[in-house]
């Protein structure tokens, strides 16, 4: 019973800390115009390039009723992206600037997202509407979530070419054990003994045949055990790669 409490915690804790990790944090961090309001979260994985161009695509204006992207004119400063003044219709009905960080470490990733407003950074004292805030940390949670779920569906579709790699090596193998299997079969049923037109079966040359038989069955069945040898490691490196899959599987399912 205490065995079955304490797995129990552990779960609890574990999906705790996961939706923290999923969190968005109003907390003052270094930007290109000072100590500001960033809307932070942690996210465990991502690729710096495609967040970069995820963001480029996120905060593209919709036009026509969500038909036709209008890119907004983007700068990168150094580690950080800024925009043009634009309106950002996810988070408020003003005008605003954007500023885009990300931040990749061993063990997670930082993303942060400044709104700056006519009145200040969103998130300051006085500055936003509840709604407005709201609506940020939703749009910054759902860059976030976008960003890692095509991180680990792009780990999925990774696992899954080097998986298919590996059945492909192993049926080539195969495919040499069955022809030698054949061959065998085929060379032990021409061993029959049959009397020559003197009515005798020639000894030396059914001796012959039996011979060359056992050496070739004997070359085939260690060409085939080493076949084997290799079909065994890639077996286990195949059962890795199916194992990582339903984990990243899961992984991919747990985002939200």
């Amino acid at each position: 019973m205490k065995k079955l409490i304490s797995i129990v915690f552990f779960l609890f804790v574990i999906q705790a800390f996961s939706q923290q990790m999923m969190t968005v944090h109003i907390v003052d961090r270094p930007s290109s115009m000072g100590i500001k309001p960033a809307f932070e979260i942690v996210i465990p994985k991502a690729d710096l390039n495609k967040a970069e161009n995820k963001f480029n695509e996120f905060i593209a204006q919709k036009k026509f009723f969500g038909l036709i992207n209008k890119k907004t004119v983007n700068q990168k400063k150094g580690q950080e992206w800024v925009t043009q003044k634009f309106t950002l219709k996810a988070v408020s009905d003003k005008p605003m600037i954007v500023l885009f960080q990300i931040s990749k470490f061993t063990t997670s990733t930082y993303v942060r997202f400044f709104f700056q407003t006519d009145h200040g950074f969103l998130g300051a004292d006085d500055v936003g509407s509840k709604q407005e805030i709201a609506k940020a940390k939703k749009f910054v949670h759902s860059y976030a979530a976008g960003l890692y779920r095509q991180t680990v569906n792009d780990e999925i579709q990774a696992e899954n070419k080097e998986l298919a790699k590996l059945k492909k090596k192993y049926g080539r193998w195969e495919q040499q054990n069955n022809r030698v299997r054949k061959n065998a079969d085929a060379s032990r049923s021409s061993q029959d003994t049959k009397p020559s037109k003197s009515g005798f079966v020639d000894v030396d040359k059914a001796t012959e045949r039996a011979n060359s038989f056992l050496k070739n069955e004997k070359k085939g069945q260690k060409k085939i055990r080493r076949n084997q040898r290799k079909q065994a490691k890639l077996k286990a490196e195949m059962k890795n790669h199916q194992i990582q899959i339903e984990k990243l599987k899961d992984e991919l399912n747990a985002i939200e």
